[in-house]
């Protein structure tokens, strides 16, 4: 009887270990998804937003158009001022816009490498046929 007694108390003991430890492995998984989402939560969530957001795509070709038709040329280095923006969040503006609109607005499209210490930075512009390029100039 005794022995009895004391399997089941074991038997509980063991089960509440198991069932810590299960909740502990669960909330230590958590954290570490939830940490690798913080850390590298911009550059998965862009392509994303890039893809399905219409309101974001539309958003940036307006500001690309607004600029184009403003000074007939549109280059990453417009654009640098715009909080929150990145450099690659504005060359996919550019690309794209000129992807949709390249014959009929009938638009040039020029990028550019340019080395500034150890980092390489690509410079994209596109400008109608009759403006000058604002790239070159770039050094």
């Amino acid at each position: 009887m005794v022995f009895v007694g004391f399997l089941s108390i074991l038997g509980f003991i063991v089960i509440l270990i198991f069932a810590e430890m299960m909740l502990l492995a669960f909330l230590l998984v958590f954290v570490g998804v939830v940490s690798v989402f913080g850390f590298f939560g911009f550059e998965l969530w862009t392509p994303i937003k890039r893809t399905y957001d219409d309101e974001y795509r539309k958003r940036w070709l307006k500001r690309v158009k607004n600029e184009l038709y403003g000074s007939g040329s549109a280059s990453t280095v417009d654009f640098r001022n715009l909080p929150g923006s990145h450099i690659d969040e504005v060359n996919w503006a550019i690309k794209l816009y000129f992807d949709l609109y390249e014959f009929e607005k009938d638009l040039i499209f020029s990028d550019r490498k340019i080395e500034k210490g150890l980092r390489t930075y690509e410079v994209c512009e596109i400008r109608f046929k009759h403006a000058e390029s604002h790239i070159l100039k770039i050094s």
